[in-house]
């Protein structure tokens, strides 16, 4: 099975925000959705059901593929049998219809029957089957459709918004039924209208019937684009409920998706450099051009131009209003050196056909980076690393998170440099090499972090280079996003006492191992396109040199800060599934330090100015409200009431910046705007002139 090397996986999407050369539409949330008529009756022995979910033959064959990877390369040995197919069935059902609100407890009855075969169905011959998937797939997307006429025709409608109601936010979390009746599914329907007729009222930038005429267009809008779904959208959220049930980070990636793992972890993309959007009319939006991309070399790209048409090369033009934006995303990106048409309409309302030729876009703003700045007559260099990134052609001169950071630390020591600080906060990981050779940077060699495979072979990952970067003062400032890789290099500069750990009170706790493997070499047939993606599977955990996992615990930061993230889901421990925490014994090693009884001066110096701190103590009034919040189950449906508890809100939390306003700076302005407001780095600071003095 073709492989690629070992990664380690990012951060949930849903967590860390990695940008890429195009911002990627998500399938629409049943989350909002309220029952509906029901419609059809699946069909046991067919196997395909409908005919705009036609199964192509080797889409039965990448199930199997995928379910042989789970059981044997998985790193926790698991069958998939009758007790696994219920949890895989329940999964599915959760992904479909997470809030209860979109089935019948008829359809959830009649599903039933599947409940023990999903199982039997993977491992079916002559070929596995994918019944199931279409079936129940095929009632979430007629009672969708309904739905979505329904609330439609609510938003327009007489609604109240006075009465002393309240509507339960997860109704799954409660483990309530799915609606039995018309009249209870027309209830929930109501609930959910009203809720986001609120939500929109108590932002105030629209009048109510602004407001309810773009929640029509809305509601029409998802199911437009949920009945543009097609079989590999649906088998990918069949088999990421059979994969999530082994493990959060395991799950298939279609074509498309394979392709922008890859973006995030080389750093870059062929394609025309620019991030893209869709807005409320359903036209692709640029929101940025990527500095160096064609897009910007070009000229004539801005913010906010709307593409209307793309064609390939001397090709037909394509109009792509109302295109699925993924589906653009695709058209747009091409092999390097191609050209690719795109028809333009401007901001000002003139419209031209622009021509640009494919070209490899590197992302600079995921790339390492660094400042010098002065705090206490001390010159301190901060260095800000995203992402552990790759080089794309695996060029040994070309950028990595290591050669880059590297080159930011001679140009700090050109400078006169006294200490540094590694920002991780936010950084998801990526690649487990490259985090063994940034960990290198600052020590002299030795292993870095050990892994163990499911056989339970242990692994220690070396630095080969006995040379160091950096030998002076260092603090590594972390948060409770900072995951995977960002947790090897900080435990390790912890365990060899080479770096002091500054943040919050833990990382994320994600201590385990991926491995991409294509699928489209393994297949029967021969396809001269990738119709099979890559399975995403996890195959070691890893372990600190000092033999800890960092899997749910995290990393300790030595000196603590109040978390921006307290009351947040935010931790590998919040994900279902999740493996256990353990231990295997130390690594050999030389400890390069000890901060001794200085650390608890350190902290006590740290603590006095945090209590001292406007900032940070109105952060901890913030966030015990947001974790006294966090257990209300319920939301009021008067508008009055949430006027007044958003009031309460503001008066806690003060004025928010204007969303607007910030976009229109410059890259440059946005960066002094977030330093000047990053007080949790100018304490990270004050630590290090601490340690320097």
């Amino acid at each position: 099975m073709r492989t690629r090397s070992f990664l380690v996986a990012m951060v949930p999407a849903s967590l860390v925000t990695i940008v890429v050369a195009t911002a990627i539409a998500a399938t629409p949330s049943p989350g909002t959705a309220a029952p509906v008529t029901m419609s059809g009756s699946p069909t046991r022995s067919s196997q395909s059901p409908t005919a705009d979910l036609a199964i192509e033959p080797y889409q039965p064959e990448i199930a199997e593929l995928v379910g042989r990877a789970l059981t044997q390369v998985q790193y926790e040995s698991q069958k998939i049998d009758d007790d696994e197919s219920q949890i895989w069935f329940d999964e599915y059902l959760a992904r479909l219809d997470p809030n209860r609100m979109l089935f019948r407890q008829s359809d959830i009855d009649e599903f039933d029957q599947y409940r023990n075969d999903l199982d039997n169905d993977l491992y079916a011959r002559p070929t596995p089957r994918l019944t199931a998937a279409t079936e129940m797939y095929r009632r979430y997307r007629d009672r969708y459709q309904e739905w979505a006429v329904a609330s439609a025709a609510l938003a327009k409608g007489p609604l109240d918004l006075t009465n002393a109601e309240e509507m339960v936010v997860d109704r799954r979390e409660q483990d309530l039924p799915w609606p039995a009746t018309d009249a209870e599914a027309k209830e929930l329907w109501r609930q959910r209208v009203e809720n986001d007729l609120i939500s929109g009222l108590l932002e105030g930038k629209e009048s109510e019937q602004v407001l309810r005429d773009r929640m029509a267009a809305r509601y029409a809008r998802f199911a437009r684009r949920l009945a543009d779904m097609d079989m590999n959208d649906v088998l990918q959220i069949y088999l990421s409920s059979l994969s999530q049930t082994f493990d959060p980070h395991s799950i298939w990636l279609p074509p498309a998706e394979n392709d922008n793992f890859n973006i995030d972890i080389t750093n870059a993309v062929v394609g025309i450099g620019a991030q893209l959007s869709v807005n409320e009319d359903e036209i692709v939006v640029v929101n940025d051009v990527i500095r160096g991309g064609p897009a910007a070399k070009s000229g004539l790209v801005r913010k906010k131009d709307l593409i209307l048409t793309v064609a390939q090369g001397k090709g037909a033009v394509e109009d792509v209003v109302g295109v699925r934006l993924d589906k653009v995303v695709s058209m747009i990106r091409g092999e390097r050196g191609t050209v690719v048409r795109l028809g333009i309409q401007h901001d000002d309302g003139t419209r031209e056909e622009i021509e640009l030729t494919r070209e490899q876009v590197a992302l600079q703003e995921s790339r390492a980076s660094s400042t010098l700045e002065e705090h206490d007559g001390h010159k301190v260099g901060v260095l800000t690393l995203p992402q552990f990134y790759v080089d794309p052609d695996g060029d040994r001169d070309g950028h990595t998170a290591s050669a880059d950071l590297a080159r930011e630390i001679a140009t700090l020591k050109a400078q006169g440099v006294e200490g540094l600080i590694l920002d991780l906060r936010g950084n998801g990981g990526g690649s487990l090499a490259e985090a063994v050779s940034v960990a290198g940077l600052f020590l002299p060699g030795g292993p870095m972090v050990q892994v163990r495979d499911r056989g339970g072979r242990i692994e220690a990952l070396r630095d080969r280079d006995p040379g160091i970067v950096w030998g002076g003062p260092l603090v590594v400032m972390t948060d409770a996003t900072s995951a995977s890789a960002s947790e090897i290099v900080a435990g390790a500069l912890q365990d060899y006492g080479r770096g002091l750990i500054v943040g919050d009170p833990q990382t994320h706790g994600k201590g385990s191992v991926q491995q991409i493997m294509g699928l489209n070499e393994q297949l029967r047939g021969e396809y001269a396109t990738d119709v099979a993606g890559a399975v995403k599977v996890s195959i070691q955990k890893f372990y600190r040199v000092s033999g800890g996992s960092t899997q749910l615990k995290g990393v300790a930061a030595d000196v603590v800060l109040p978390s921006a993230w307290e009351g947040w889901d935010v931790f590998e421990g919040d994900l279902d599934h999740a493996m256990e925490w353990d231990r295997i014994p130390p690594a050999p090693y030389v400890r390069a330090g000890d901060f001794g009884q200085e650390l608890q001066e350190l902290r006590t110096k740290s603590a006095a100015r945090v209590a001292a701190s406007a900032d940070f103590q109105q952060q901890m009034r913030v966030s015990a409200e947001r974790v006294a919040r966090k257990n209300d189950t319920t939301v009021s449906l008067s508008l009055e009431t949430r006027q007044a508890d958003l009031a309460k809100w503001k008066s806690l939390v003060g004025d928010e910046e204007d969303e607007e306003d910030l976009a229109k700076l410059s890259d440059e302005e946005k960066k002094r705007h977030d330093r000047e407001k990053d007080y949790a780095l100018d304490e990270g600071a004050a630590v290090l002139v601490d340690l320097l003095n």
